[in-house]
């Protein structure tokens, strides 16, 4: 139990400020930029599965297990496809 609850509370964190702090760290420094920029790709690559089935593809991302996915990526995933926080959370949890 602690386990889940401990994965899932950054979760709604993650979905309403993920974008807020990259602007932010872009603006500090060009190392941050490349390394966000290579996050976002990889979240815009699993994002296209999200994307072209919604709710069961951001259910799909978080329910495998790989290296990648899980419920932080699917919270990140979720935010850069602007999904309403009431209708990401049931799905990631």
């Amino acid at each position: 139990m602690a386990a889940i609850l401990g994965n899932m509370v950054p979760v709604p964190f993650i979905i309403v400020y993920i974008r807020y702090i990259f602007a932010w760290l872009r603006k500090r420094s060009r190392w941050w930029d490349e390394r966000i920029t290579r996050l976002e790709k990889k979240a815009h690559l699993k994002g296209r599965i999200v994307h072209k089935y919604s709710t069961i593809g951001l259910c799909i991302l978080v329910a495998i297990s790989l290296p990648g996915t899980g419920a932080w990526m699917g919270a990140l995933v979720a935010a850069l496809l602007d999904m309403r926080l009431k209708k990401a959370i049931p799905i990631i949890f």
